[in-house]
C-alpha cells in the first residue's frame, strides 16, 4: 500500500506523475505540473512545482470592495466569483501570499481580478 499523499489524493497514478488534472478546475494547483524526487533512501517522492500568480497589472478588473470589518475571503469570493472556494484569486490580485492580508484593514478597496484569457 503506498504512502505518497498524492497517490492517495488521486493526483498521482501508480504508473507515474503527470501533471494534477485531478484537482478540482477551482483549485490554484489544477494543472500544475508535477515532479519527481529520488531521496536518499531511493524513494521517489512526487510533488507539485512551483506555482506563479498571474501579474496583478495583467489582470481583468471585476470589481472593487469596500472591505468592513465582518468580511470574510470566502463570502467576497462567493458574491463576486459566484464560488467561496475561488477566494485564492482575490489574493492573487494582491500578491497576497497569506489571505488573512487580503483583509487587514476595514475601509480598504479590495480588487476582485481574474486572469486575463489563456492564464
Amino acid at each position: 500500500m503506498t504512502t505518497d499523499p498524492l497517490t492517495l489524493l488521486g493526483v498521482v497514478t501508480p504508473e507515474g506523475p503527470g501533471s494534477a488534472t485531478l484537482l478540482s478546475p477551482n483549485s490554484r494547483y489544477h494543472n500544475l505540473p508535477l515532479g519527481t524526487r529520488i531521496l536518499a533512501d531511493g524513494r521517489s517522492v512526487a510533488f507539485l512545482k512551483r506555482r506563479f500568480p498571474a501579474d496583478p497589472q495583467q489582470m481583468r478588473k471585476l470589481a472593487e470592495h469596500l472591505s468592513s470589518d465582518s468580511d470574510r475571503l470566502d463570502r467576497i469570493a462567493a458574491h463576486y466569483l459566484g464560488d467561496p472556494t475561488l477566494f485564492w484569486r482575490i489574493c492573487d490580485a494582491k500578491l497576497a501570499l497569506h489571505p488573512d492580508e487580503v483583509l487587514q484593514e476595514a475601509g480598504r478597496l479590495v480588487l476582485i481580478a481574474v486572469p486575463e484569457a489563456g492564464r
